[in-house]
């Protein structure tokens, strides 16, 4: 299945501990189908998260040409 999600996509990532770590990532890779997606994040501050694509949205889309 396709994912809704492009790599390189700038998104907002709710962290659901309370928004402890809320903030806005690049997606570097993706896993599994839409349901089950895994979507590995670079955040702004250097940091790495490993979310579900119900916990972020948007900010920047990267269209990609393939």
């Amino acid at each position: 299945m396709k994912h809704f999600f492009s790599l390189n996509d700038l998104v907002y990532w709710t962290d659901p501990d309370n928004g402890f770590s809320s903030g806005e990532g690049t997606i570097t890779a993706m896993s599994g189908n839409d349901r089950d997606s895994v979507i590995s994040l670079r955040m702004k501050d250097g940091g790495e998260a490993e979310v579900l694509p119900h916990e972020i949205r948007i900010v920047r889309r990267v269209w990609n040409n393939s």
